[in-house]
């Protein structure tokens, strides 16, 4: 599993992630590196993965056989209605998202996605669904590693969030992207929230 992932991973909890996140941000710093931080956002991410993408990814991995064939199981026959009175509607199929409450859902979207990382040039740090990408010395890099981000999700049933996205700076500047699959500009804030603890844009903390 990617080392930038820190959730439900042994050894490994929101604070470590905070913690390595930050000691690398200031040691750029230090470095005279310009430092801008892109918190990504992605549409309902664990309730859109989709099963049969999933199911190819991991044969990708090496996962085949009985394994993937008790996988494949366990994803199927899930099926659900939503009843309005006495009327009970006929079942539907269940095609999409981690099954919850279960030990093999959040590693099964974990290994949905292993290979995010591996897109980008800039360094990335991740706990489940929540990512934050370190852009250096201007924006070339980091609009450029966002194209990539929006490419592989469009591959694999994801959408980026703009809305939800944000770019922790100290510039009033929106950031333009432009892919294939959409064209989205990510405002600038110059404080968020970072599981749980505020961050201004000078990389201090509230």
């Amino acid at each position: 599993m990617t080392e930038s992932q820190y959730g439900f991973v042994k050894q490994r909890s929101c604070l470590t992630n905070l913690f390595c996140f930050l000691e690398d941000v200031t040691a750029k710093i230090d470095e005279g590196k310009t430092v801008e931080v892109c918190y990504l956002d992605f549409n309902k991410a664990i309730h859109s993965m989709n099963h049969r993408v999933l199911l190819t990814k991991l044969e990708r991995f090496g996962i085949q056989g009985q394994l993937h064939r008790w996988i494949s199981a366990f994803l199927s026959q899930r099926p659900f209605y939503v009843t309005a009175g006495k009327k009970r509607p006929t079942p539907v199929q269940l095609t999409s998202k981690a099954p919850q409450g279960s030990v093999q859902g959040p590693l099964l979207f974990f290994l949905y996605v292993d290979d995010f990382p591996s897109t980008l040039t800039s360094s990335c740090y991740i706990f489940a669904d929540d990512v934050k990408v370190i852009g250096l010395n201007g924006r070339s890099d980091l609009k450029r590693d966002l194209e990539q981000v929006d490419r592989w999700a469009k591959e694999w049933d994801l959408s980026p969030n703009a809305t939800k996205s944000h770019v922790l700076t100290g510039a009033f500047e929106r950031l333009e992207v432009h892919s294939e699959q959409y064209q989205f500009a990510i405002g600038p804030a110059t404080r968020v929230k970072d599981l749980g603890v505020v961050l201004l844009s000078a990389i201090t903390l509230i």
